[in-house]
């Protein structure tokens, strides 16, 4: 696996320095032609036809760098490959995406879902006190579909997102698509960080988002598949905020990093990335299936 996808990310590199630098030369061979003639109606159809080339090799350049952190995420298991483009993410695909981002696992979720309970105030939670009290049935299966039901109590227990990071405290679901404003709300509050009113500039200063980014110049800020994992994917770049610690002892903690610190292994980390590349919390897994099989043996 990890062969192949050094393969592919070695042809990608050639494709876009041949690319590059063929462009770069036609350039350099027409430079001089344009700046010293005057502009002509040849000129002008050249300096269009220019622009193409550019405009050419941006949006290569774009979807090259789109796939590559598709598959940076879809890799260390954070999100699910897409089925289809464009399609929209729900509130509780995002929430179990960010969750993964600050280590936890599916078979910690597993292993959290039928090991740990926490009680938590269903009156301060991010989703409808309504659906957290089980009354919408339709909602509770989705979540079960998509393996929703411990990350949605992990955000609860440790008030990870809780009321009013999502616009429509009242009426929040699982199932709800998730729009820009809501995803910036969280993810700077897992990086620890205070922004102002306007999250979208503050965003756009932590480099968040860009200006270039299609969700900008779409009417419409619902987030779908492509533009989550570019979020996703900047935020694995950022100095870590709150985390998942894991400790030889099987126990861990919710806490906020420092830098001066180690984990149980000794590892420090530069950013959400290296700690995910580094993440290894199979001994919950483990242990948990282990004393199962033993107490079966044991009946």
């Amino acid at each position: 696996m990890r062969k192949s996808a050094g393969i592919i990310t070695i042809f990608i590199c050639m494709l876009i320095f041949v690319t590059t630098n063929v462009f770069a030369e036609k350039w350099e061979n027409k430079k001089s032609d344009i700046l010293n003639s005057n502009v002509t109606n040849g000129n002008k159809v050249y300096l269009e036809n220019v622009k193409k080339s550019i405009g050419g090799a941006i949006e290569l350049c774009e979807r090259i760098s789109q796939a590559m952190m598709e598959k940076t995420l879809v890799d260390y298991g954070i999100v699910e490959e897409k089925s289809s483009y464009g399609d929209k993410i729900s509130k509780g695909e995002f929430v179990k995406a960010v969750l993964k981002v600050m280590g936890i696992t599916d078979e910690f979720a597993e292993y959290w879902g039928k090991c740990v309970t926490m009680e938590y105030d269903s009156s301060i939670t991010a989703f409808s006190e309504i659906y957290i009290k089980g009354v919408t049935e339709y909602v509770t299966e989705y979540e079960e579909e998509k393996g929703l039901t411990p990350y949605i109590s992990l955000i609860n227990s440790y008030e990870i997102i809780s009321r009013g990071d999502f616009k429509d405290a009242e009426n929040s679901y699982p199932n709800d698509d998730i729009v820009l404003e809501e995803c910036l709300t969280v993810i700077n509050k897992c990086l620890n960080k205070e922004v102002s009113e306007d999250i979208i500039s503050e965003a756009e200063k932590d480099g968040l988002i860009k200006n270039t980014d299609k969700i900008m110049t779409k009417e419409s800020k619902t987030l779908n598949y492509e533009d989550f994992c570019v979020l996703l994917y900047r935020m694995l770049e950022k100095e870590m905020g709150y985390y998942f610690r894991y400790y030889g002892d099987y126990t861990w903690d919710y806490c906020l990093y420092d830098k001066t610190e180690t984990d149980w292994e000794g590892d420090r980390y530069m950013d959400y990335l290296n700690f995910v590349k580094n993440q290894d919390i199979t001994f919950l897994y483990n242990r948990y299936y282990i004393l199962g099989f033993f107490k079966e043996l044991l009946k």
